[in-house]
């Protein structure tokens, strides 16, 4: 392989054949080089270059998002279930009240 990304210069193809049929098919010319390979390189570099800028940002999005969720506190289930008969009109705002404190750890 020599530098630049050029694998081989395809001058045995060129020579071997009939003058009629050189200028037929991939290489015109005796020292066209190929270069394939650097294109594959600069393809792969361009692929992992459009991936990581769409990755990254919805990392950060998704990482955002969830410490948000997470620092939110939790509505407790049995304090939502409080709130719930008090809407209906089970319970009046004192009785609500009372068992919220109990509910909190407070007295009575």
């Amino acid at each position: 392989m020599i530098f630049g990304g050029f694998r081989h210069f395809r001058t045995r193809d060129v020579r071997r054949r009939p003058l009629a049929s050189r200028h037929q098919g991939r290489y015109i010319a005796a020292m066209t080089p190929d270069i394939g390979g650097m294109f594959d390189f600069i393809f792969g570099i361009t692929i992992i270059g459009v991936l990581v800028s769409l990755i990254v940002p919805i990392a950060i999005i998704v990482l955002v998002v969830w410490a948000i969720r997470r620092s939110m506190p939790h509505p407790d289930p049995a304090e939502q279930a409080l709130r719930e008969r008090l809407a209906r009109g089970e319970i009046d705002m004192a009785e609500y009240q009372v068992r919220l404190r109990a509910l909190r750890g407070g007295e009575d």
